[in-house]
């Protein structure tokens, strides 16, 4: 396996930034300027700190190929600490990586929030929290209801502080895999970033894998969207049905229960408090399962569940 020591001295680091993800330093660095800023991008909302005043925690460095004419495409690879991860083609599939790799080591290593898989929005003083997993319409579904008036917590990191029960922002943008729902956004450059179209052809996979994606900051989206620590009055679990019209089903604080643990990414780490966090959270809260079929008639179906409009 290659490690640091026999690549590093041979590159030249055009960007190196250290970021604070819920109090964890990760650098990130990379020999090329135009990946450094697709990643300054993604990342611009978590707090920058000085590269130079303490080791990071971890180290994620992305190494792009040069391109070149004809032969074999390129090759770049992205290093944990040293050790390779991966190789790819692709500077998107890159930044989704190094993503994953990121929300990898916070699931690792965190321990005052109860990390769970899910979208979060915010209502005035009501957090809602829509746990699921890939692919069952959680992302889309936060970015309409923040096109709605709701505030913005998380696409798929929700944060539930140990200390306190409430909902925290994990502020990256959203991620999209058909920006064509949202006709208001359609031709917003300043709003959506990620492949070319036609080079989105190219990165979709046979079968499975990676999808490509685009990237939402809600602060292009609406200004103001950002929500402070809310209290968590909503756990809703969103599942696609095609065939159904949107609709919600009330959930027993065990079935809530049940659902809430298999999204909780990190709740070994949380340790005997663990299971009380999350029962004081279900038992403040009104649970549900939604059907969601049509993005507009989904979120139109929370906003009624509010009382209409967002606060």
């Amino acid at each position: 396996m290659t490690t640091a020591l026999e690549w590093e001295p041979t590159l030249s680091w055009a960007c190196q930034d250290c970021f604070d993800f819920l109090g964890h330093r990760v650098l990130v660095r990379t020999n090329s300027a135009e990946f450094g800023g697709m990643v300054r991008r993604l990342l611009r909302s978590f707090p920058r700190l000085d590269a130079d005043s303490a080791a990071p925690e971890l180290t994620l460095s992305a190494v792009l190929a040069a391109s070149g004419e004809g032969g074999p495409i390129p090759l770049h690879a992205l290093y944990r600490d040293g050790e390779l991860v991966s190789k790819i083609d692709s500077r998107w599939k890159l930044l989704r990586l190094l993503e994953w790799k990121i929300d990898a080591y916070l699931t690792e290593h965190v321990e005052d929030y109860l990390i769970v898989h899910a979208g979060a929005v915010a209502n005035g003083a009501a957090g809602m929290l829509f746990p699921g997993p890939s692919k069952s319409g959680k992302s889309s579904l936060t970015l309409a209801l923040v096109l709605r008036g709701f505030r913005y917590l998380s696409d798929e990191v929700g944060l539930v502080a140990a200390s306190s029960s409430e909902l925290h922002a994990f502020p990256r943008p959203v991620t999209c895999r058909n920006v064509a729902l949202f006709t208001e956004l359609d031709g917003r450059q300043d709003v959506w970033f990620g492949p070319e179209r036609a080079a989105a052809r190219d990165l979709e996979p046979a079968e499975g894998g990676y999808r490509p994606v685009w990237y939402a900051h809600p602060e292009d989206v609406r200004a103001g969207s950002m929500a402070e620590p809310t209290p968590i009055k909503y756990v809703i679990f969103p599942s696609r049905d095609p065939e159904a019209s949107p609709s919600l089903r009330p959930l027993s604080g065990a079935q809530a229960m049940r659902q809430l643990l298999k999204n909780a990414v990190n709740f070994p780490r949380i340790g005997e408090g663990g299971l009380r966090l999350v029962a004081g959270v279900l038992e403040g809260a009104q649970c549900y399962s939604l059907s969601a079929n049509g993005i507009q008639a989904t979120s139109k179906l929370i906003t009624d569940l509010v009382g209409g409009k967002a606060a």
